[in-house]
């Protein structure tokens, strides 16, 4: 008797979706494809010349209705990733989804809600988000090295993803609903990054700039065709990311993870295959034209690797609440590129906000301070009106009680101290959301940002919001 196969739904039949059709029909031995779905008939033509015995639907919830699927793969556009996983979530099926999830943050924690749900009733599924790169043999054998040990702690994380020049247009055509050059370009970097400097690792700040260098009709979407961002996380570690379309050569995409005792490269001289060219012009080798080409094998690992999560009940191997966390980097970076000068976005635990709110922030902090500032001065100076009543009579005899002195000075400097600030440091309330990893809900935290004076008073501001669109919550 044969082994069972996971029988796949393919969601989504473009450039992507007939590769990973192929890569779960043809070249994974564990799974078979019994069904695709996509709205365009001329893919259906394709569809049926290559994925030989499979059902082929218009509409993806016609196929989650009428066949019987053990799990799906959604690789349609990115409006609709969220929409259909979710779908696939609550009819218990394990999905394997394209990235992003969503370019926006708060769909994009919705799947991981709705897997978390499903999963009180449907405890061996598997749902993950699909970073290619994680399947990589080299960037593997880089990770294996790094958490060794041996090389010591990670401390600057440097990537990069540059793509072939497109002259066809049919690029900015794409940019116009990619999310930008970050959550479409860069986002395999965002997560290589969390994958090397920790899923787990907290994030301080972020800031990003790019330019356009041949795409001039990117300015309508606020995008660039080329960007720099510097990531910086709690512990003393950095990423730089820089991204690219407008390669001459071919698609140039290179990591380096410089450790305390040595680094690890990967891909820093690029070549399509081993072969190399000498000649009257020069010793060159080719580099690959896309992106595909580079990574096909990864692709392949993938679908192989996620089969046998699904049929061996193993842990998926990309957790859903990391690819999460990309996105909402990923936004936060898109967020600071359109703008002229260079903009630093600031990152507490729940949630990420603008120089311009900081400032805003700061400024009610600072009338606050002067409102308690005030309150203390009058109550001190009724307390020393008491003293000076008190001591009215040793004043005129020429003497000093220094009893009464010490026992109501102490007095006005714990009204200051212990009324205001208490006797510990002010805190946050302690029902403040988890931190963003996990698999837990990622909400906005009731309090955004604790300002410390120089005279050391910290006062905290509870709902601050300035323009929803520019306070984005986790």
């Amino acid at each position: 008797m044969s082994a069972p196969k996971l029988r796949v739904g393919i969601a989504g039949l473009g450039r992507m979706g007939q590769r990973h059709a192929l890569n779960y029909h043809v070249f994974t031995p564990r799974a078979e494809v019994v069904a695709a779905s996509s709205p365009d008939l001329n893919e259906h033509v394709w569809a049926k010349e290559n994925l030989t015995g499979a059902k082929i639907y218009t509409d993806y919830y016609e196929m989650l209705e009428k066949e019987n699927l053990d799990a799906v793969v959604v690789a349609g556009i990115t409006a609709v990733h969220a929409d259909h996983a979710i779908a696939a979530i609550k009819k218990g099926l394990h999905v394997m989804c394209e990235k992003p999830l969503s370019l926006d943050v708060k769909i994009a924690q919705s799947v991981l809600d709705a897997y978390n749900t499903s999963l009180k009733t449907h405890p061996n599924q598997k749902v993950m988000c699909g970073f290619s790169r994680r399947f990589d043999a080299s960037y593997r054998e880089a990770y294996e090295r790094m958490t060794s040990g041996q090389y010591g702690r990670p401390v600057i994380f440097r990537s990069q993803t540059a793509d072939m020049l497109d002259t066809t247009g049919m690029f900015v055509q794409y940019a116009k609903t990619s999310g930008g050059i970050f959550l479409d370009c860069s986002i395999h970097d965002i997560d290589l990054m969390l994958w090397f400097l920790g899923e787990t690792t907290h994030l301080k700040s972020l800031q990003a700039v790019g330019v356009i260098a041949v795409h001039t009709a990117l300015d309508a979407s606020k995008d660039r065709d080329n960007a720099v961002a510097t990531v910086e996380f709690d512990g003393g570690k950095i990423a730089t990311l820089f991204c690219s379309r407008m390669m001459a050569a071919g698609q140039e995409d290179t990591t380096e993870v410089i450790c305390e005792k040595g680094s690890l490269r990967v891909n820093m001289q690029g070549r399509k295959n081993h072969l190399e060219i000498h000649d009257g012009q020069g010793a060159r080798r080719d580099l690959p034209k896309h992106y595909y080409e580079r990574f096909r094998e990864a692709f392949l690992t993938e679908a192989n690797e996620f089969t046998a999560s699904c049929l061996d009940n193993t842990p998926p191997p990309v957790s859903l609440s990391s690819s999460v966390k990309a996105v909402v980097i990923g936004a936060a970076l898109q967020k600071s590129l359109p703008t002229i000068e260079l903009r630093l976005i600031y990152f507490d635990e729940t949630s990420f906000y603008t120089p311009e709110q900081r400032e805003i922030n700061v400024q009610v902090v600072n009338e606050t301070n002067e409102v308690i500032s005030t309150l203390i001065q009058s109550e001190f100076d009724q307390l020393i009106d008491e003293i000076e009543v008190a001591e009215e009579v040793d004043i005129l005899d020429g003497t000093h009680d220094d009893q009464m002195e010490d026992q109501l000075m102490p007095e006005a400097e714990a009204t200051e101290t212990d009324e205001i600030l208490g006797d510990q440091p002010a805190t946050p309330d302690e029902s403040e959301p988890d931190e963003i990893l996990g698999d837990q809900p990622i909400t906005p935290s009731e309090t955004i940002d604790d300002q410390p004076r120089d005279d050391g008073l910290m006062v905290f501001i509870d709902n601050f919001n300035v323009n929803g669109d520019d306070y984005i919550s986790l």
